[in-house]
């Protein structure tokens, strides 16, 4: 994937520096900017998949929760049961030596679980 990666790159810095105009080139590099836009949320979705894959699988429940900024990757409340916290904690802790620093977690926890309650409000007529 770095290599088909490295190929647009060089292909856009090529077409940039034989651009006919100044508008030729704004317009190539707006188009580089949709590209690489691409590329990382394609990246951020496969690597969000994974880990909430494998994080689930030691949780009662899970919800995925929106993003707050773009370098969050996942948010996710789990809830776990307090006899599977240490396996959920290590499976963190392996995820995270397993991206050695190219994905950093932060794990907090416990919490209330919030997260898992549904609340319908109705109007009274």
């Amino acid at each position: 994937m770095i290599s088909e990666n490295q190929q647009l790159v060089t292909k856009v810095q090529t077409r940039v520096k034989t651009a006919s105009s100044p508008a030729e080139t704004q317009r190539l590099l707006t188009e580089a900017g949709i590209q690489i836009e691409k590329i990382v949320l394609a990246w951020k979705a496969k690597y969000a998949d994974q880990i909430y894959s494998n994080l689930k699988t030691f949780a009662i429940d899970s919800r995925l929760n929106s993003c707050s900024g773009i370098k969050m990757l996942l948010n996710a409340s789990f809830l776990i049961d307090r006899k599977a916290e240490s396996a959920f904690i290590e499976q963190v802790r392996a995820l995270d030596a397993r991206f050695k620093g190219n994905i950093n977690f932060k794990y907090i926890g416990p919490l209330s679980p919030y997260s898992f309650v549904s609340i319908k409000l109705e109007l009274e007529k």
